[in-house]
């Protein structure tokens, strides 16, 4: 049995037995209800990194809601706002094309974390 205090729940069992309580949900048998989290912002780590020309650097995103909680399992889309200067990869890393400096972000159901990567010789 799975227990939840929120109010905010999305079912995806069919044929499973759902008991709601105000401020209590559990849910019998077939899969357990999900709340619902909105992702309100990403955070990156590093949100600032220098990696040398051919070489690469890994950064790591996190989506958070509300209440500043983390939000498991999204896929994020990773990108580079100057890609004669930073090669984004997938996993947030991010290779080092010329020297100069560039924008880089992880999105996750619209939402965007923002880092900066310089290149160096």
């Amino acid at each position: 049995m799975r227990l939840s205090s929120s109010l905010k729940m999305r079912a995806y069992s069919v044929g499973a037995l759902v008991v709601a309580v105000p401020g209590l949900t559990a849910c019998f048998g077939g899969s357990a209800a999900e709340p619902v989290r909105d992702v309100v912002l990403v955070r990156m780590i590093p949100q600032a990194a220098s990696v040398r020309v051919g070489s690469t650097v890994n950064l790591v995103a996190s989506a958070v809601d509300a209440e500043a909680s983390p939000v498991f399992n999204k896929t994020y889309a990773w990108a580079s706002g100057d890609t004669a200067v930073v090669e984004s990869r997938p996993g947030g890393v991010f290779a080092g094309k010329k020297v100069g400096v560039a924008n880089v972000t992880a999105t996750v159901d619209g939402i965007k974390g923002t880092a900066v990567i310089t290149v160096t010789p």
